[in-house]
């Protein structure tokens, strides 16, 4: 299964040249051509990378950017200073914006980068970036697989339970996340809402019979932001939430109980495998709950995907690898009786089933 590189949003790779010495359209009135002789949209390509590091002594001083690819275009931001000052202009401004957030989005024409900032390093303010698309994607081009986008897209799931999309930073759990709540809104229709920090794609409004409202929460306040949408859904309409990343115990509850009475909720997390994303889960809302977590994430568990990444040859496109485990009854038992390493087992078992044509029993249901 083969990504472009577009479909992915990761642009280490991929070199486009500007050429900074065009010639001037006179019905061109974009102000970036008179500064840079480069249309903004020609300064974000020249931004065509992800992963990069802008250095600064002091938010107010001189900046470095340091790239951690020797291949990546950087002439056009070493060599243009007018450009170089747009660009962290752009970024100190947003920065400020959010009253110095530790993560944020900063948007240009055609590209959107996650910032980071990395407060407490010897030589000041760091801000780490990764390059994001500025639209989110259609499910069905993401090449997750057969089996996990006839998984993930299940009427089953309209009756709620908790999906888990599962993988290392910049591996796309946001990028799949994002695409298969508008899928679901598409075809089945209901209300979304978002619980993210930042928001990472512009999924308000409309989608098909559905919509999704997005929301932005404070920084630490996930689990109270989940307690709030959890009273904003209307009675009677499927109902989703998308909870941008579980990252402590509070969290991890609120998700699991708020997937356990008929509202489908998505989730990302970092994990290793689609077994240890269940595992890290329930070990995070066992420290706050205790044994009742693994009965709760047991009723509540239907899918967890696991996807990573790989080179396809030099400059060529990405390779999704995928990992899926659903809820079957041997699941389900295993994660109520904390047999988790168990399901290491079921991994390949469910797979091969698939393969030979063999339908899953989902445990609960009468599919």
């Amino acid at each position: 299964m083969v990504h472009s590189l577009q479909s992915l949003n990761l642009w280490m790779y991929k070199k486009e040249p500007i050429l900074a010495e065009r010639k001037i359209n006179k019905g061109d009135s974009s102000p970036f051509i008179e500064k840079y002789q480069l249309t903004e949209k020609e300064i974000t390509r020249a931004l065509s990378f992800t992963d990069f590091y802008l250095y600064t002594k002091d938010i107010l001083g001189n900046s470095i950017l340091f790239y951690p690819n020797k291949d990546t275009p950087t002439k056009i931001l070493s060599k243009n200073k007018k450009l170089m000052s747009y660009f962290i202009k752009k970024i100190k401004e947003t920065y400020e914006k959010y009253d110095k957030k530790d993560d944020f989005v900063v948007f240009f024409e055609d590209r959107s980068f996650r910032v980071c900032a990395i407060k407490n390093s010897m030589q000041g303010t760091i801000f780490a970036l990764r390059q994001t698309n500025i639209e989110y994607s259609d499910f069905f081009k993401l090449d997750l697989g057969k089996r996990v986008e006839k998984e993930l897209m299940h009427e089953r799931l309209n009756k709620g339970g908790i999906i888990i999309i599962a993988g290392s930073p910049g591996n796309g759990k946001t990028t799949t996340s994002s695409a298969l709540i508008v899928s679901r809104l598409e075809k089945f229709g209901g209300v979304c809402i978002t619980v993210e920090d930042p928001p990472e794609y512009p999924l308000m409004g409309s989608h098909g019979k559905g919509i999704c409202i997005q929301t932005e929460v404070a920084e630490g306040d996930f689990d109270k932001a989940i307690k709030v949408s959890m009273r904003s859904y209307p009675t009677g309409q499927r109902s989703i939430m998308f909870v941008g990343e579980i990252r402590d115990s509070e969290t991890a509850v609120e998700a699991i109980k708020a997937s356990i009475d008929g509202r489908l909720v998505v989730v990302t997390l970092h994990a290793s495998s689609a077994f240890n994303a269940i595992k890290r889960i329930a070990n995070l809302a066992h420290s706050a709950i205790g044994d009742e977590a693994y009965h709760m994430l047991g009723e509540s568990f239907r899918v967890a995907v696991h996807q990573s990444l790989s080179v396809k040859g030099f400059g060529g496109n990405f390779e999704m690898n995928t990992e899926i485990l659903v809820n079957n009854t041997a699941c389900v038992n295993h994660i109520k009786s904390n047999k988790i390493d168990l399901l290491r087992n079921q991994v390949d078992f469910q797979s091969k089933r698939f393969e030979s044509g063999r339908s899953v029993d989902y445990h609960g249901d009468d599919d």
